[in-house]
């Protein structure tokens, strides 16, 4: 079996064809994989700031701490320290949640 120029060409072409299918399939995959990551992620950061949101709002005007490998800190909802300011007799009430915006 002897190979023209044609049925070379036809071979060559043929394998562009899969190594250039591979790639796309290969480049797609990756950015498939990416993007879930990256979800993931902002996932996770929007339950723990939920979470923290939420201990500040039920801890009774009580400092509750969050912490990483390498810090530790303890927080208070800033409504609980403005009530005590103000010397308002129930500084351990439930304050009222309002949201901030930012300019």
């Amino acid at each position: 079996m002897t190979i023209t120029k044609k049925s070379a060409g036809t071979i060559i072409v043929g394998l562009w064809l899969v190594a250039s299918t591979a790639y796309i399939a290969l480049d797609q995959w990756n950015h498939f994989q990416v993007e879930k990551v990256d979800m993931a992620y902002k996932l996770g950061r929007t339950e723990t700031i939920n979470q923290a949101i939420g201990q500040a709002l039920s801890q009774n005007c009580e400092p509750f701490a969050i912490w990483n490998d390498q810090k530790r800190v303890q927080l208070i909802n800033v409504a609980c320290l403005q009530q005590a300011d103000n010397g308002q007799p129930n500084a351990d009430k439930q304050p009222e949640a309002k949201p901030q915006t930012t300019k």
